[in-house]
């Protein structure tokens, strides 16, 4: 059966939860200790920026993510490659869906190298993704690396959202435990 689950954190002492998101610092504590799950990728939402730099400037919802969320979701390129984890602390690259592709760039393999602007910041387009892929929702067409602020004691963290494919007979439950574990383990946010 399908292996993918979607992650959720609930603080003890929390006064607020925001469903299907977790903290940046347990997304961190786990990936880096982690022995329960073969991948773990996170997002953020999908957001409306204006693309210039090609044709007319056009408004277009993009989602920030980790570059471990593409294999994770299964998603090839139909030209070009997907971010690394390089890319997570630098940014400046863009992963465009093929609708947009064709749609604004004609399909033309010089799209790859290609700089347009997001709001004004430059970003180099490094791939396409095929088919009807859009995510976390219909509307995205692009993608642009998502650096997950790292465990540091007193470090600040975020929200961000995520999942995990389970190694072979994993249950949710033991895997959800080695997540509190690391979390627990990690030094303390500030």
């Amino acid at each position: 059966g399908d292996r993918l689950v979607r992650l959720s954190e609930t603080r003890e002492g929390a006064t607020r939860t925001w469903p299907w998101r977790i903290t940046s610092h347990s997304y961190q504590a786990w990936a880096e200790n982690a022995t329960t799950v073969e991948a773990l990728g996170a997002w953020r939402g999908s957001a409306a920026k204006t693309m210039t730099e090609a044709g007319e400037p056009e408004r277009l919802r993009h989602a920030a993510v980790t570059a471990s969320l593409f294999p994770l979701l299964g998603v090839r390129t139909v030209i070009g490659e997907l971010f690394t984890k390089a890319d997570e602390g630098r940014g400046g690259v863009l992963v465009l869906s093929e609708r947009l592709w064709e749609q604004r760039f004609g399909r033309d393999p010089n799209t790859i190298g290609r700089v347009v602007r997001l709001d004004g910041r430059l970003h180099r387009v490094v791939g396409v993704v095929s088919g009807d892929f859009a995510f976390p929702d219909r509307d995205t067409r692009a993608w642009v690396p998502l650096g997950v602020l790292p465990v540091v004691e007193g470090g600040g963290m975020e929200l961000v959202s995520a999942m995990a494919r389970l190694k072979p007979g994993v249950t949710p439950e033991r895997a959800s435990w080695e997540a509190s574990t690391c979390a627990a383990a990690a030094p303390t946010p500030g």
